[in-house]
């Protein structure tokens, strides 16, 4: 049986912000035999709705839960999904990642790709998995999206130096286009834990390298694929920050978490 390191049933919680006034409402996933469900795991915005993913849930397949906002300001699940072929623990919804009418959702099992058909959201298959990749290269564990184009990371990769798959989207689906390059990676760097993409510009996390200081790395988007174009300094850092463990890339801003810095009360550099 998969085990899945959420230790408790988390709540989602939606703040909202108008004219200055802040509100939030808090909400938990279905009815769970177990507390470790993992609900919140990942999240995305697609539109008017906020999908949630549940991927821990050892009693039943992992969930994606849609939620929308009413009149009344409320936020109420609205629908619920799983993979057409789940099974009991599978990690569904791990990750998650959308643009448009367009969601992919990583598990242990792959990466599923959902269209929006109306209010619901319609499985269309997987994306196809490199050859020769086994499970614990953890393909799918982050995900990110823009347009067409996919990242599929895969930390455990290559003896845990990890990997970065490009995927395109044409009319005949998904197809793999490549990988984010990089040299200077050893095994246990966990290149592909963190990943972000705005569409023009990627970033990489690798927050076990260098003995666990971290690293992260900024690519650019090119008609044919992607160019590195530096890896980010350290300086300052130290052993078992854990610089990369998560990233937000929005507007030529790019926030980098260190999980393990200031006494593993963590750090986001900006």
């Amino acid at each position: 049986m998969k085990k899945f390191g959420y230790s408790l049933l988390v709540a989602a919680t939606l703040a909202g912000l108008d004219a200055g006034e802040t509100t939030a409402q808090s909400f938990v996933g279905g009815e769970v035999a177990e507390a470790r469900a993992g609900f919140g795991a990942s999240m995305v915005v697609s539109g008017a709705d906020v999908l949630v993913g549940e991927p821990a849930n050892v009693m039943r397949s992992g969930l994606v839960y849609v939620y929308r906002q009413g009149d009344d300001g409320v936020w109420t699940e609205v629908a619920s999904f799983g993979a057409s072929d789940g099974t009991s623990g599978d990690g569904f919804g791990q990750s998650l990642a959308t643009d448009a009418d367009v969601l992919l959702v990583g598990s242990p099992a792959g990466v599923y790709s959902f269209v929006r058909s109306g209010d619901a959201w319609v499985e269309e298959g997987k994306l196809p998995a490199p050859q020769m990749l086994g499970e614990d290269a953890r393909f799918g564990q982050t995900l990110a999206m823009s347009g067409d184009v996919a990242l599929v990371g895969a930390p455990g990769a290559a003896e845990g130096a990890g990997a970065v798959y490009v995927f395109r989207r044409s009319a005949d689906g998904w197809s793999e286009a490549g990988t984010l390059e990089t040299e200077g990676l050893a095994a246990g760097d966990a290149f592909g834990t963190a990943v972000a993409f705005d569409g023009t510009f990627a970033a990489v996390g690798a927050p076990m390298r260098n003995n666990r200081t971290g690293g992260a790395y900024l690519f650019q988007a090119t008609p044919t694929g992607f160019d590195m174009l530096a890896e980010l300094p350290t300086n300052g850092l130290a052993r078992n920050d854990r610089f990369g463990s998560a990233l937000f890339l929005d507007g030529g801003r790019l926030a980098v978490s260190a999980l393990g810095a200031n006494g593993s009360a963590g750090v986001v550099h900006v």
